[in-house]
C-alpha cells in the first residue's frame, strides 16, 4: 500500500478557489428563479441547443444529424419459436 499517494490532505490552489466561487457564485439564484418543470438541455460543441426527455433522449429530430446516439429504425418482430405446450 506504500504506492497509494494520499492526495485528501493537499490544498486546493486559491486561484483554482476563486474560479469555483465565481462559477458557483448564482447558482442558488438560477435554481430559485428556474420553473421546476422546465426542460432539461444539452449544449453541442458548435454551441447549439438541444432538448432532452426524462430517458435522456433528444427531443428535437431536426438536430438528429448531430446526435450522439445511433438512428434506430422500427421493425417487425415475430416470433418464430413454436411452444410445444400449446
Amino acid at each position: 500500500m506504500s504506492e497509494v499517494a494520499w492526495w485528501a490532505h493537499r490544498e486546493v490552489a486559491p486561484d483554482v478557489k476563486k474560479l469555483l466561487q465565481e462559477f458557483h457564485a448564482d447558482t442558488l439564484h438560477k435554481r430559485a428563479i428556474a420553473p421546476e418543470d422546465s426542460p432539461v438541455l444539452i449544449q453541442r460543441e458548435d454551441g447549439s441547443w438541444d432538448r432532452v426527455d426524462e430517458g435522456g433522449f433528444l427531443v428535437s429530430y431536426e438536430n438528429l444529424d448531430k446526435a450522439d446516439v445511433i438512428e434506430v429504425l422500427p421493425i417487425s418482430i415475430v416470433d418464430t419459436e413454436v411452444d410445444e405446450d400449446l
